[in-house]
């Protein structure tokens, strides 16, 4: 029987820090398809494993959106180990006061009928 050891992420992608856009291989589609989302004013969200190229990719997203005289801020959430830790971005409010509840059912009238 022959046992192959599992090649780490680390292993593929040595580095501690994100690559700079500069120095991405591959990514321009992503970097692109990035950037103009955001700058049109939509919302993406990146799910990857760990050390493939989400926050390089994010990066070079803002520079560009930087470099086109977007107004861009960029907020890293690794030091944030809880949702209480947020409170100082948030103005004091808990991330989870804004949550919506489903509004309650009103009885049929006339133009429902």
């Amino acid at each position: 029987m022959t046992f192959h050891r599992r090649v780490r992420s680390r292993d593929l992608f040595p580095t501690d820090e994100p690559v700079p856009a500069a120095s991405l291989v591959g990514r321009s589609a992503d970097v692109d398809e990035l950037t103009n989302a955001l700058a049109n004013g939509l919302n993406r969200t990146m799910v990857g494993p760990r050390r493939t190229g989400k926050t390089s990719v994010a990066l070079a997203a803002v520079a560009e959106l930087r470099a086109r005289g977007c107004y861009v801020a960029s907020i890293d959430l690794f030091d944030f180990l809880e949702p209480r830790s947020l409170r100082g971005l948030t103005g004091g409010c808990s991330p989870t006061a804004h949550q919506r509840t489903a509004p309650e059912p009103r009885p049929a009238g006339p133009a429902d009928r």
